[in-house]
């Protein structure tokens, strides 16, 4: 399973290593499948026929979530959607952090979340994922200080 920006296109790292993957194993192309927002679907179908499209939180999407043997994100999850203990989740970020994220931010202003709940969220996520891709040597030394509780 593939989701790039929580399902809003098929781009960004995802997209790289879902065109990698299918060029070195054609085959998984029949397995491979992308998330995507309900209201995107028929215009990134259109765009990309050739890729397996699955409306974000339908049955078919929470099927294959659930049995997916690997998950490639570039955005968190949901808290409240568990993997399975056999997915491994492939988190690949997204940008270089040139700005405060994660436990680093000081003060979260998001409506309904204090700084707190935001750093539970955070590390939260952090947890489920198996392996964080950095995206150039700026971040790989960053991410270690950026992802750890404070």
């Amino acid at each position: 399973m593939f989701e790039s920006f929580n399902g809003n296109d098929i781009n960004d790292n995802p997209a790289a290593i879902y065109h990698q993957l299918v060029a070195t194993h054609p085959e998984l192309a029949k397995t491979a499948y992308f998330g995507v927002k309900p209201r995107y679907y028929a215009k990134l179908k259109a765009k990309y026929p050739h890729i397996l499209l699955v409306k974000r939180f339908s049955f078919k999407w929470v099927w294959l979530m659930a049995h997916a043997h690997y998950w490639v994100f570039n955005s968190r999850m949901p808290n409240w959607w568990r993997k399975n203990r056999k997915t491994i989740y492939i988190q690949t970020w997204h940008g270089t952090p040139l700005k405060h994220l994660g436990v680093d931010i000081e003060n979260v202003s998001i409506p309904g979340t204090t700084t707190e709940d935001y750093y539970q969220q955070f590390t939260r996520e952090a947890s489920r994922w198996d392996y964080l891709i950095a995206p150039n040597e700026y971040s790989k030394k960053d991410f270690p200080v950026s992802l750890s509780v404070p």
